[in-house]
């Protein structure tokens, strides 16, 4: 028999970030085992004609680590810390989706995911 807690993933995401440019995460948490499937759903909004839209998970205690970018033309491209064996990413300009894909997950995807739209920190200069 299973021991479920030990093979139970909690994953936790931001809901939503506010500003000229927006992201809107459509769960505050999902619950998955390891060796499944977990799909991540961001909903964006920008006035950007050309958008990168990045994933990013944060560990408890550890600095941010980026998964992967996604662009309304090409593939994107994945961190190589993230094999896009396991993330991938499907992005849908005309619905301004972007999911984020798990597949065979590990209990070292335990972390809180979130989406972001690039440029994520603008200077002034």
């Amino acid at each position: 028999m299973k021991n479920w807690l030990r093979d139970m993933l909690f994953v936790v995401f931001f809901l939503e970030c506010r500003g000229q440019h927006t992201v809107r995460q459509s769960s505050s948490s999902s619950l998955a085992y390891t060796g499944e499937t977990a799909t991540l759903n961001c909903e964006y909004n920008t006035t950007d004609t050309l958008p990168a839209l990045l994933w990013y998970r944060q560990t408890k205690n550890l600095s941010p680590e980026y998964i992967l970018v996604r662009h309304n033309f090409g593939n994107g491209s994945n961190s190589k810390d993230f094999p896009n064996k396991r993330f991938q990413s499907q992005l849908d300009s005309a619905a301004r989706r972007i999911s984020l894909t798990i597949q065979n997950l590990h209990l070292s995807d335990s972390s809180m995911y979130f989406c972001a739209l690039r440029p994520t920190v603008k200077t002034g200069y």
